[in-house]
C-alpha cells in the first residue's frame, strides 16, 4: 500500500464521506491558496487585463466546485496541479469568448493577495506551470528568510547571493568578505538549501494524495 501523507485538502477529498459539501470545502480551500497560476496563466496567454483574469478565473473555479465536477476527482490517481492544469486547458479550448459570462464579486472565494511573479510566455499550460513553480519557490524562499534567526551573517543572506543574486558570488568570494572560514559558509549554504528544500515539500505535501506523488511532484520542481 502506498504510504499516505497526513490530512490534507486534497486527500480529504477523496476521503469524505459526507459527500459533496465536505469535498467542496475542501478544494476551496486548495483553489483559494493557489488561483493566481491560473489568474496569471489567463492573463498572460490569453492578452486578458488584470481586471478580466480574474473575472474568467473566478468562472473557472467555481466550475471546479459543482457536483458535477467534484465526482471526476480522484486524489489518488492524480496530484492537483496536474488537475488543475487539465482542467484549465479544457475550460479555455471550450470557451470561444472567455468573458462571455457576466462579470461577478470574487465573494465565494478567499482570494489571498498575490506575490509579485515574473512574467511568461507561452500557451496557458506552460505559463501556468511557469508560475506555479515561481510561487511555489518564492513562498519558500519567504519562509526560509523570515524563519532565519542565525547570529551575525545570516545564512539566508548566504544562500540569497549564492542562488539568488542575478551575479551569483562564489564560496570563496563570501568566505573572505565575511572573514569566515570556507566550510562555514558551505555548511551554512547546504543548512539553507535543505531548509529550502523542506518548506518546499511542505507545501507540495498539501496538495498530493500520497508520497508517491509528492516525490514526483518535487522532482519536477527541482529536477
Amino acid at each position: 500500500m502506498t504510504d499516505q501523507l497526513p490530512e490534507t485538502p486534497w486527500s480529504l477529498i477523496a476521503q469524505a464521506q459526507g459527500g459533496f459539501a465536505e469535498k467542496r470545502e475542501a478544494l476551496k480551500q486548495l483553489l483559494e491558496l493557489y488561483w493566481q497560476p491560473v489568474a496569471n496563466a489567463l492573463q498572460q496567454a490569453c492578452s486578458l487585463s488584470v481586471a478580466d483574469s480574474k473575472q474568467v478565473a473566478q468562472q473557472f473555479l467555481e466550475k471546479l466546485l459543482t457536483p458535477e465536477a467534484l465526482a471526476k476527482v480522484d486524489p489518488e490517481q492524480i496530484n492537483f496541479r496536474t488537475h488543475l492544469k487539465a482542467e484549465l486547458l479544457d475550460f479555455v479550448e471550450r470557451r470561444e469568448n472567455l468573458l462571455a459570462e457576466p462579470a461577478r464579486k470574487l465573494s465565494d472565494f478567499q482570494l489571498t493577495s498575490p506575490m509579485e511573479l515574473p512574467a511568461s510566455e507561452g500557451e496557458v499550460d506552460i505559463v501556468f506551470d511557469e508560475q506555479w513553480m515561481l510561487l511555489l519557490i518564492l513562498r519558500a524562499v519567504d519562509k526560509l528568510q523570515v524563519n532565519d534567526d542565525s547570529e551575525n551573517q545570516s545564512t539566508f543572506d548566504i544562500f540569497s547571493s549564492v542562488d539568488v543574486a542575478a551575479k551569483p558570488a562564489t564560496v570563496d568570494e563570501l568566505a573572505r568578505g565575511l572573514d569566515m572560514d570556507v566550510a562555514e559558509v558551505e555548511n551554512r549554504l547546504f543548512s539553507a538549501r535543505r531548509m529550502l528544500r523542506g518548506y518546499l515539500m511542505s507545501d507540495i505535501a498539501g496538495y498530493t494524495a500520497n508520497r508517491d506523488h509528492a516525490r514526483e511532484e518535487l522532482q519536477w520542481l527541482l529536477p
